[in-house]
């Protein structure tokens, strides 16, 4: 008598919604490029504009937005028109913000199913996944956060997992100012779990944080005698 075996369903659900969100990315790249590419709008001069002038090896001069997203553009080659490279590393990003969001939910409910629906949810929802081919700090901002929580959803408590979730909400909130208003949230959450080391896990998330914002108010400080304390956070 032969055996037949199904496999795993999950496995099988998984592959499914990858395959289905590459044909999404295509097809929304392909609206993108076709019949010639979409003109730069809003923000996105702005960032590529603060691109352009770093790769001509002038300072960043934006006082209003957070600054790294301007340096990501610049590394990749956008400030020079070349779409494609970023494109290709935010879709990576997306992919990865989905994954910690997935295993977020996963932790969460003790349950796969709930994974794999949050992954599916974000990377086949149409509107959210064309963020990957603009110039917006979007999917940089999510992966980072997405990062930090996944590791502190995920209990993770040793010196080493907290100073990279410090790390990653320290470059986020360099991403987008949007993220200051909930750091505190997150620190209360930190000081208020168990009393045992609490302040001491609080230390090793909150210190990142401090040097790279210290980090990047010093550098202005010393470009042109000013900080970069204005922000868009209150109007977004």
């Amino acid at each position: 008598m032969t055996e037949t075996r199904t496999g795993d369903p999950g496995r099988r659900r998984r592959a499914v919604v990858l395959a289905l969100a590459v044909v999404l990315q295509i097809v929304l790249l392909t609206i993108y490029y076709h019949p010639e590419p979409k003109g730069l709008a809003g923000d996105e001069v702005n960032y590529i504009e603060s691109s352009a002038a770093l790769q001509r090896g002038e300072r960043l001069d934006e006082p209003l937005r957070a600054p790294l997203y301007p340096y990501f553009l610049a590394a990749l080659g956008a400030g020079s028109e070349q779409r494609a490279p970023t494109q290709a590393v935010q879709i990576a990003l997306f992919l990865v913000a989905a994954l910690c969001f997935g295993a977020i939910a996963r932790q969460l409910f003790a349950s796969q199913s709930a994974a794999d629906l949050t992954i599916g949810a974000l990377l086949l929802y149409p509107t959210f996944a064309a963020f990957a081919h603009f110039f917006w700090p979007e999917m940089l901002h999510l992966a980072l956060w997405g990062g930090a929580l996944a590791i502190l959803v995920g209990q993770r408590r040793s010196p080493g997992w907290l100073a990279t979730a410090g790390a990653l909400l320290g470059l986020a909130v360099l991403t987008r100012h949007l993220l200051l208003p909930f750091l505190p949230i997150v620190f209360i959450a930190l000081a208020t779990e168990g009393r045992k080391a609490r302040w001491r896990r609080l230390a090793w998330v909150a210190a990142p944080i401090v040097v790279l914002a210290g980090t990047a108010l010093w550098l202005d400080w010393r470009d042109d005698g000013r900080l970069r304390s204005t922000s868009n956070a209150g109007f977004n």
